[in-house]
Parts: C-alpha cells; sequence; structure tokens
C-alpha cells in the first residue's frame, strides 16, 4: 500500500524529487522522452510557505497501462468519472476549457488541457463547508525515462486565466493545488507509485485538516487501477453477454466482495463487514445467487467522522436472477435488517 512521508528531511526531499521534463513528440517511437531536470523549483515556486509538501509511495497490483487507462480522462463525463473516486466531495460541475494535445495511436493515453471543476463536499459536512472550485491544467500520458523504460504519469497544477475568475460570489472558494503521479513497473504485475504535491484548500478550513484530507486523495491510485479493470471488463460483457452486465456488480457472496461493493457509498466508509451466515450461494442455472446474513460496521466520510459516532447494522441479504410471469428475466437484490440475540448493537462500543 501507498505510504505518506515528512518533508522536514532535507535529504529525503532531494532523492524523491522525480527528475524529468517531457519533450514534444520528436522520438521515434511516438512516445515522449525525459530530460534530468528536477521539477521541484516548479512546484516549491508556486507553494504557499505554509502548506506543506506532501509525498507518496508505494507499490500496489496492476500494470502501468492499466493506470494510464484510469488516469485518462478526455471528456467531460470521463473526467467527472474519475473525480467521483474522492469520497469526500461530490462533482457539481466540470468543464474542458481547451484540449491542447489528445491520444494518438502512439500514445493513446494522452491528454494535454485545461479544466475548470467545481464539487461540494459529500455528507453532513457539506451543510457547513462552503463549495469549492478550480482551475488546472492537466498533463496524462506515458513516456521514456532516461534508461529508456516506460512509465505513465498525471499532472494537474493550478492556474489562472483572466477569462475564469474565482466565483466567491456565487458561494465558491477557489483552490490552488498542484500534483505530480509517476508510475513505474516494479515486478510482474505490479507497480511502483511516487506522488508528491501540495493543496491551498481556502478558506477558514485549518491547514492540518485540509492536509489530511489531500493525503487521504493521494491514496487513491489503486482505485484508478480498479476503474481501468472496470472499463475493460464492461467492454468486454457488452460485446459478448449484455444482460450480465449489471448482476455481476450485485454478486457479492463473500466478505471481501461485500466490501468493494458498499465502499461505493461516497457517505461512509466500511470498517468491518462479516458473513455470518450463507444459506445458498451460487449453481449453474443461478451463477449470482446468494442468501445470507451480513453485519456491517462503517463509519462517516472522513470530514465528518469527528462528530458523527460509527454505525453498524445486520442485514437478511438475498441476490440472483428469476423469471417474471411474462417469461422476462430480471435481477434482484433484497436487504432487510433484522435481530438476532447472537449479535446485539454494539453501543458500548461508540457503534449506534
Amino acid at each position: 500500500m501507498p505510504m505518506l512521508y515528512p518533508t522536514d528531511d532535507k535529504n529525503m526531499q532531494n532523492e524523491m524529487y522525480p527528475r524529468m521534463t517531457l519533450s514534444d513528440d520528436s522520438s521515434e517511437n511516438g512516445i515522449m522522452s525525459s530530460t534530468g531536470v528536477s521539477g521541484r523549483n516548479v512546484m516549491e515556486k508556486y507553494r504557499p510557505a505554509q502548506v506543506p509538501m506532501v509525498f507518496c509511495t508505494g507499490v500496489v497490483p496492476g500494470t502501468i497501462e492499466d493506470a494510464a487507462l484510469g488516469f485518462f480522462a478526455d471528456t467531460e463525463e470521463r473526467s467527472r468519472m474519475r473525480n467521483s473516486n474522492n469520497k469526500d466531495a461530490v462533482v457539481d460541475d466540470m468543464r474542458i476549457l481547451a484540449r491542447i494535445q489528445g491520444p494518438t495511436k502512439d500514445d493513446p493515453f494522452r491528454f494535454l488541457g485545461v479544466k475548470w471543476c467545481a464539487h461540494s463536499t459529500s455528507g453532513a459536512a457539506g451543510c457547513f463547508i462552503k463549495s469549492r472550485d478550480y482551475l488546472i491544467i492537466e498533463s496524462t500520458g506515458m513516456a521514456l525515462d532516461l534508461d529508456g523504460n516506460r512509465f505513465t504519469y498525471m499532472l494537474n497544477h493550478s492556474i489562472e486565466l483572466d477569462e475564469v475568475p474565482d466565483f466567491r460570489k456565487n458561494g465558491h472558494v477557489r483552490i490552488a493545488f498542484s500534483i505530480c503521479y509517476v508510475l513505474r513497473p516494479h515486478g510482474v504485475g505490479e507497480i511502483d507509485i511516487f506522488c508528491q504535491g501540495f493543496v491551498d484548500i481556502g478558506g477558514k478550513i485549518p491547514k492540518r485538516l485540509s492536509t489530511y484530507m489531500f493525503c487521504d486523495g493521494l491514496m487513491i491510485v489503486p482505485q484508478f487501477v480498479e476503474d481501468a479493470y472496470a472499463k475493460k471488463l464492461t467492454w468486454l460483457l457488452r460485446t459478448q453477454h449484455f444482460d450480465n452486465i449489471v448482476t455481476y456488480r450485485e454478486l457479492k457472496d463473500t466478505d471481501d466482495r461485500s466490501r468493494m461493493r458498499h465502499n461505493t457509498n461516497k457517505d461512509v466508509l466500511v470498517d468491518d463487514i462479516r458473513m455470518l451466515t450463507q444459506i445458498h450461494g451460487p449453481t449453474n442455472e443461478d451463477p449470482f445467487q446468494f442468501l445470507g446474513i451480513k453485519w456491517c460496521s462503517h463509519i462517516p466520510s472522513r470530514t465528518v467522522s469527528f462528530v458523527v459516532k460509527p454505525r453498524d447494522y445486520v442485514v437478511f441479504e438475498s441476490t440472483g436472477m428469476a423469471i417474471d410471469p411474462n417469461g422476462q428475466r430480471f435481477s434482484y437484490m433484497l436487504n432487510h435488517s433484522l435481530e438476532i440475540d447472537e449479535v446485539p448493537d454494539y453501543r458500548d462500543f461508540g457503534q449506534k
């Protein structure tokens, strides 16, 4: 998993800053190459004095091609979908103001453009935290390092344009941030992640809290890889068995699958989930059948977790496919709360 590092160690900072400046498409294979110029001065120039620089590094499963596909967002719809991975924010509006470069046959994940986005805080915190917006130049794609090895990258850097002033009179607070992701192959089926950046969230939110939220956002890289898997799987299912696309998502007959499904809820974070009993499982006739009892504990999204207590529940869950009176197939999912003496409420542990 990715790990966060402090920035007070000067030797570590000098060692970890990536040295790369992307050139134009002059290479023979059409893939951009990098030169040995440090990007440290660029970020430091625009970083506010009281805002810390954050580093994140780690190894996750996947390939750099999958990561590049997850990063790639050359349309407003794709940009909105990618940004929806952040549980603490809800995208209100997203616009691509300029497309400078797009994908090519040699670099199908290339994008260079200017984007504007407005988002609000998810959950109860949205009632007292103002909406934010930002204006950035974004660059994604693949390149070659000095040793000729491929890597994928994504750069987001705040800019100012006279044509796009801040919309404070409309209730928005302008965010300024800069972040760079560099992902390299680590081994077979593994990616080495490095990212660095800073954020000035503006308004009256304490710097400590805004940095904490920013650090949490840096840890979302594995979700981009999962999104790439979902995109490829969706394409495969559409070309073969279209009726099964939604049902595959509903099949959750293990603790891990259940946790993944519940993580799509932006307002909560799954703390623990257990399958207490499995009554029925998948069969050849109904490969999506499940009947069982589950217990789940979750906490609110990080922005309100300090004031809202965790919740838990016990449910009777049933999923599968059936045929209606007209002979048409349909998919279903049923969740119904129940009480079991063996699973009392955990109010003494802070649950409700």
